[in-house]
C-alpha cells in the first residue's frame, strides 16, 4: 500500500514538469479575457496652472476697478447753442433741478438711452444723476431773447418787487443764473421771472436815456429823471434826485411831447422859456435871467 502512494506522487510530478510558462495564470486575470493596458500618463503638463491659494502666502494686491463715469473735462465755452435739451455732451456746462435744489456744474456722464444725466457739482465736486428733462445745457441766448451778459429785471412777489440784474447763465430748461446789480448776490431764476432789457417801451414809447416826468409815487413829488433802463412789460430803472436808482412802471412816468394844447416847446411865457412839455400838461421852464429850471402845470402859465 505504501508503495502505491509513492508511485502516484511520482507520476503527478512528472505530468506537470513540462508545462510551459505561458500556461501559468497571470496575476489579476480572472479568466474572463485579456487584461486591458493602463492609460499612459500625459506627456505635457497644462500651461500656467492655477495655484492653490495658500493662506500663509500673502496674496498680491488687487487693482481697483476703473470708475464707470468718465472724468469730466473743463467746461467748454457753451453747449449746443440752441434752445433744446436733447443734445448733451460730456463736459458741457449744465444746470440741474432736483427737489427744489439747483446743481450748477458740468455734465460728467450720459446713460445709453440719454434719459439720465450725471452732473458734477462745480462747488463741491459731487456727482448727481438726474432725469434728462430736469437738466439744461448752457446757451448763449434762449428763444425769448435772454442772453448771457445782458441786463434784466428780476420780478418777484407777483410783480410787487423788482431787482435789476445781469444775466450770467442761460440754460435750455428755462432757468438762468443772475447777479443782482445792487448787492452782487447770485441766484437762479426762471425765464418768466426775468424781464428782458429793451430800448423803448412799445406802449408808452419811452426810451432809454430819455428824460421823463415821474408821477408822485409813495409821497414823492413830480420830478424829471433820465431813464437808465427800459424792460419789457413796462418796467423802468430811473435815476432819483439823490443820485440813486429806483423802479417805475407804466403809469408812473409821463412821456415828453412837442405841444400841450396851445403851448409848445420853444415858446416864451411870462414865467420863462418852455424847454420841455409833457403829456399830462406839465412844462419845464427856464428863467431867462438866472437860467434855473422850474416845473409848472399848464393852468399856471396859460
Amino acid at each position: 500500500m505504501k508503495n502505491l502512494l509513492i508511485a502516484a506522487l511520482v507520476i503527478f510530478n512528472l505530468s506537470h514538469a513540462g508545462a510551459e510558462e505561458s500556461d501559468l495564470p497571470i496575476p489579476g486575470d480572472d479568466g474572463s479575457g485579456p487584461v486591458q493596458p493602463l492609460p499612459e500618463p500625459p506627456s505635457e503638463q497644462p500651461q500656467d496652472p492655477t495655484p492653490w491659494p495658500n493662506p500663509e502666502q500673502p496674496q498680491p494686491p488687487q487693482q481697483p476697478e476703473q470708475p464707470s463715469q468718465p472724468v469730466p473735462r473743463p467746461p467748454s465755452n457753451g453747449g449746443p447753442g440752441v434752445d433744446t435739451d436733447d443734445q448733451f455732451t460730456v463736459g458741457d456746462r449744465a444746470l440741474a433741478v432736483l427737489d427744489g435744489m439747483y446743481i450748477s456744474g458740468t455734465i460728467a456722464g450720459i446713460s445709453r438711452d440719454a434719459k439720465i444725466i450725471t452732473v458734477r457739482n462745480e462747488f463741491n465736486g459731487q456727482f448727481t444723476s438726474v432725469k434728462a428733462k430736469y437738466v439744461g445745457v448752457w446757451l448763449n441766448c434762449n428763444n425769448k431773447g435772454h442772453c448771457v451778459g445782458a441786463k434784466g429785471m428780476y420780478e418777484f412777489n407777483r410783480g410787487r418787487n423788482y431787482n435789476p440784474v445781469e444775466i450770467q447763465g442761460v440754460y435750455s430748461n428755462g432757468y438762468m443764473t443772475v447777479r443782482e446789480e445792487l448787492s452782487g448776490r447770485v441766484y437762479v431764476a426762471t425765464t418768466k421771472e426775468v424781464l428782458r432789457a429793451t430800448t423803448c417801451d412799445r406802449k408808452t414809447r419811452i426810451c432809454r436815456d430819455e428824460i421823463a416826468l415821474t408821477e408822485p409815487v409813495n409821497g414823492a413829488p413830480y420830478f424829471e429823471t433820465r431813464i437808465a433802463e427800459v424792460y419789457e412789460g413796462g418796467v423802468y430803472l430811473i435815476n432819483t434826485l439823490n443820485g440813486g436808482k429806483d423802479i417805475r412802471k407804466n403809469g408812473d412816468l409821463v412821456r415828453q411831447t412837442t405841444c400841450y394844447k396851445r403851448l409848445c416847446v420853444g415858446q416864451q411865457t411870462y414865467m420863462g422859456n418852455i424847454i420841455r412839455a409833457y403829456d399830462n400838461g406839465f412844462f419845464t421852464l427856464q428863467d431867462p435871467y438866472s437860467g434855473n429850471l422850474t416845473l409848472r402845470p399848464y393852468r399856471e402859465i396859460r
